[in-house]
């Protein structure tokens, strides 16, 4: 399947929140290592369906998430339908219901669950690393926050692997990360 894109805007590397003024003009080109090639390209939410994604005169209405799907179609042997091939997508994480990125802010002694997901053919295996410990699950239970040995980075990572009926097998890994600062009462 599709490796992770790698996003330039005007040949800045994009490697997490890319930073823009108002008024700017600048496309996003995206580059997949595959085998076979991608047969599509998805953004969202724009809706365009090739590599770049182009802004001009950007406007602050079109600031937010933008996502690149990119898949390709894969022959298997002995069987007549194609597979569409998926390494997992930087997951999202949830804490309480809610999507969070970035850092979020914990009351001491509150306890909260952090969710992870991903998209990925097959399925991904999960697990998460934290200050505290780690765990194999895609859902992660903190109780009773306390102020510093609970601060700082809560990564989950996603993991498949594909293995076709020929060649060598390919893990694709894709990780996220919130920091967690907890505050005193």
């Amino acid at each position: 399947g599709p490796n992770r894109p790698l996003c330039k805007a005007n040949n800045f590397n994009i490697t997490s929140v890319l930073k823009v003024i108002i008024g700017t003009t600048f496309s996003i080109s995206c580059i997949v290592d595959s085998n076979p090639a991608p047969y599509s390209y998805q953004w969202s939410p724009s809706g365009g369906n090739s590599q770049q994604l182009g802004f001009i005169n950007v406007q602050s209405i079109q600031g937010g998430e933008y996502t690149l799907r990119v898949l390709n179609r894969m022959a298997v042997s002995g069987s007549s339908s194609p597979v569409d091939g998926i390494p997992p997508a930087v997951p999202n994480i949830w804490m309480n219901g809610k999507e969070v990125m970035g850092t979020v802010k914990v009351i001491e002694g509150n306890s909260k669950t952090f969710n992870c997901s991903t998209e990925s053919n097959p399925v991904s295996s999960y697990s998460w690393t934290y200050p505290r410990g780690s765990s194999s699950n895609n859902i992660l239970q903190v109780n009773n926050f306390q102020s510093g040995s609970y601060d700082g980075d809560y990564t989950c990572q996603v993991q498949n692997r594909m293995e076709p009926s020929f060649g060598n097998p390919k893990d694709n890994v894709s990780r996220a990360t919130v920091s967690v600062d907890v505050l005193c009462k």
